[in-house]
C-alpha cells in the first residue's frame, strides 16, 4: 500500500526534495491539520496512526487535539482541513442533514460544506416520497454519488455490545441515534 501511495502521489507532482522526507511541491509542502476531540482514545490514537503512515508516504500530519465545544465551533464554521468525528445515522436513513447543498451550518449538519447540485437533487426527492421502494431507489443513489465524491472517507466502526440478563424478553438492539430504549415498551422480565 505504501508504494501504491508514494506513486499516486509522483504522479501528482508531489515529490520528495533532497534532505527531506516530506513531498513537495511548487515550493509547497504535502502537509495539512488533522482536528479531532481531545480525551477520546480511539480518536487520538487512529489520529497518531494516520499522521505516522502518511509520513511514512513523505505526507506531514499535524494532529490538533480540542476540547468538545472548541472543537464545534471550528468544526460548524468550516475552519479545518481534515477532522476526526464519529457519525451515528438516525433511525431514518435521512441524508440531506448531511450532504445537501444548502444544509451547511446553520442550517444543517453539511460540515463538509460539501455541494453536489444532482445528491442535493436526489436526496430532498427521496424525503417527499412515500413509495418505500422509489425511497430505496433514491437513496442508493445518494449513496453512490456521496462514494463516488468522496466528501468524507469512513475509516472504522465501534462495535457495540448489548449486554441484557437472559430474563429479559423482546429486547432489540437498535445501532442508530435511538438507542436501546427504542422499543422499552416490548419488554417483559420473564
Amino acid at each position: 500500500m505504501q508504494a501504491l501511495a508514494r506513486g499516486l502521489l509522483e504522479q501528482a507532482g508531489w515529490e520528495v526534495g533532497a534532505g527531506g522526507n516530506i513531498r513537495r511541491r511548487d515550493g509547497r509542502p504535502r502537509a495539512f491539520t488533522l482536528i479531532t476531540q481531545v480525551g477520546y482514545a480511539i480518536r487520538e490514537n487512529v489520529a497518531q496512526t494516520i499522521q505516522q503512515q502518511l509520513r511514512d508516504v513523505g505526507v506531514e500530519v499535524r494532529v490538533e487535539l480540542h476540547d468538545g465545544t472548541a472543537l464545534s465551533a471550528i468544526w460548524f464554521e468550516g475552519r479545518f482541513e481534515a477532522m476526526l468525528h464519529w457519525w451515528q445515522m438516525p433511525s431514518d436513513p435521512e441524508l440531506t442533514t448531511f450532504f445537501a447543498a444548502d444544509r451547511t451550518p446553520p442550517a444543517g449538519r453539511n460540515i463538509n460544506y460539501f455541494r453536489d447540485d444532482e445528491l442535493t437533487k436526489v436526496v430532498y426527492a427521496s424525503d417527499r416520497t412515500v413509495d418505500p421502494a422509489e425511497r430505496t431507489r433514491l437513496l442508493h443513489r445518494a449513496q453512490l454519488l456521496i462514494a463516488d465524491a468522496v466528501p468524507e472517507i469512513p475509516l472504522y466502526t465501534v462495535t457495540r455490545l448489548d449486554a441484557v440478563p437472559a430474563t429479559l424478553k423482546g429486547f432489540r438492539g437498535n445501532p442508530t441515534n435511538n438507542g436501546i430504549f427504542w422499543n422499552v415498551h416490548e419488554w417483559r422480565i420473564q
